[in-house]
């Protein structure tokens, strides 16, 4: 989307990809994951689990567990946000304002090209987007470990004496 030029399209995906980090950490939060890993699958709404401590897993709440890992969540969260429903950005990406010459002029463009999207911001959203992405990748990378090695996942666990 970033190369057709079609900013307004890129920008929700940065926040589906940030939701998705969100979901996935999710599951290390609670008691038993494989519960709530299959409960997700049929429908039910992370928001409506609770963590091991009893807090409900809201955007907010998952956002502040992954701040110490992540410290740049909650700004890409709130930046990518107003892409997500009908906002004062999706109106900003359509207006430019020119007043080189003392007069100011408006110029509007709505098309199939973002013409007045800057390419800082285009790189900005790109960089965005590969970070999220590689977080999304490490937990399920992670997720999939756990999958595949339950014997030494049990190790883990009796040495830190956590139990199951």
């Amino acid at each position: 989307m970033i190369r057709a030029e079609n900013f307004i399209c890129a920008a929700p995906l940065i926040r589906l990809q940030v939701d998705n980090l969100l979901r996935f950490h999710a599951a290390w939060l609670v008691p038993k994951p494989d519960e709530f890993a299959m409960a997700v699958v049929k429908g039910k709404e992370v928001r409506h689990f609770k963590d091991k401590a009893g807090e409900k897993m809201t955007d907010l709440y998952l956002r502040g567990k992954l701040m110490a890992q992540y410290p740049w969540i909650n700004r890409l969260y709130k930046a990518t946000s107003g892409y997500i429903h009908l906002s004062s950005q999706h109106v900003a990406n359509a207006f430019c304002v020119d007043g080189a010459d003392g007069e100011a002029r408006f110029t509007m463009h709505i098309g199939n090209r973002d013409r007045l999207i800057p390419d800082s911001l285009r790189i900005e959203a790109s960089k965005a987007m590969i970070t999220v992405t590689q977080a999304v990748l490490k937990w399920v990378h992670d997720w999939a470990w756990t999958k595949d090695n339950p014997d030494a996942l049990a190790a883990l666990k009796k040495d830190a004496g956590v139990g199951e």
